[in-house]
């Protein structure tokens, strides 16, 4: 048992130090009684403070000036070794080095602009999902496992964010930088031409993983040759492929996700975005660092109060048994499979 921790048979009733309720220690695990029943509270209020704390992370006290611009967090010096030297905090404010104007507003790009804003509330929402999975998962008693209902759900909305960043500046390359060579302005909008048999140019879509797409978009964007075998890309490939599991579910493989894996595929995702920033002394998403500080208080949050847990399929890892399905083909092999 971990040095500081009272044996769990020492104690079976308490009184709550915040309500005066009575709770007991009964069916309670080692981490209940440790993070629980030594903090004085009970279930409830335990809950309370947990909802509580992930608030705060996720809706920090509003700064005096707009937009917030929070600044790089601690974790990518200390457990990434970035040097975020080249910050600037007024970057994208009116007058900063990454500030443009769209002065027409009859320019075809200034519509596609107005969707600025879609990837970071997509990011958001992400952090929204897992900040309320901590919540749910961190009860005591809690059997640490569910099915598939926050961790996926943060995943996919992560990815979609970055599909949506990438989309967008591409959008923003291509009309905006005139030297990019047309070849590669039709790939990064995921278009091609061809010549068909009557000698005419047609134009076709070529869908593109946007991981692809993202690498030419720091070539010809930023300046910035990726190497694929680093490993910060190669995580952030593996975030992808998580992604693709659970959203085209591999029901051969049957994957699950662990809170652990699932912030490691977040912010993998984050650090596709901040690595180059680093590189390039330019940032490419303005909220890039404020989305990884709120991530990384999450995970403070879930060593704080030592909330482990898998979502994963129902059935998974059952008994081999007989068991009834549901199944309304027709034609099947009563032989094999009869009726329930």
């Amino acid at each position: 048992m971990t040095e500081g921790r009272v044996p769990l048979e020492d104690v079976r009733e308490y009184a709550c130090r915040k309500c005066t309720r009575k709770a007991s220690t009964r069916g309670m695990s080692e981490r209940d009684w440790y993070v629980v029943f030594n903090r004085g509270l009970c279930e409830h209020c335990f809950l309370e403070k947990v909802r509580f704390d992930v608030r705060g992370a996720l809706e920090p006290e509003a700064e005096d000036e707009w937009p917030p611009e929070p600044g790089p967090h601690s974790r990518l010096r200390e457990v990434h070794a970035l040097d975020i030297s080249y910050w600037d905090p007024r970057e994208f404010h009116h007058g900063g080095r990454s500030a443009r104007t769209c002065a027409d507003p009859a320019d075809p790009l200034a519509r596609r602009l107005q969707a600025l804003t879609v990837p970071g509330s997509l990011f958001y929402a992400g952090l929204c999902l897992l900040g309320d999975g901590l919540a749910e998962y961190s009860r005591p008693r809690s059997p640490g496992w569910g099915t598939f209902r926050y961790l996926p759900s943060a995943l996919i909305s992560f990815c979609a964010a970055f599909e949506a960043l990438v989309r967008l500046q591409c959008e923003m390359l291509v009309a905006m930088i005139p030297a990019v060579p047309p070849p590669v302005r039709l790939a990064l909008l995921e278009g091609s031409e061809v010549v068909d048999d009557r000698g005419e140019v047609r134009a076709r879509v070529a869908r593109r993983p946007a991981l692809d797409r993202y690498l030419m978009l720091l070539r010809y964007g930023y300046g910035v040759e990726v190497n694929r075998g680093d490993t910060w890309w190669q995580n952030g490939r593996l975030a992808f492929d998580a992604r693709d599991a659970v959203a085209h579910y591999d029901v051969r493989q049957l994957p699950a996700l662990s809170i652990e894996q699932g912030m490691q595929h977040l912010e993998a995702m984050l650090l596709l975005l901040i690595v180059p920033s680093v590189q390039v002394g330019r940032t490419v998403f303005w909220e890039q660092f404020g989305l990884h500080g709120t991530l990384a208080e999450l995970m403070t949050l879930r060593d704080t109060y030592e909330i482990a847990f898998e979502e994963r399929p129902l059935h998974k890892d059952w008994p081999s048994a007989p068991f009834t399905f549901p199944c309304a083909l027709l034609g099947v092999d009563e032989s094999r499979y009869p009726q329930g």
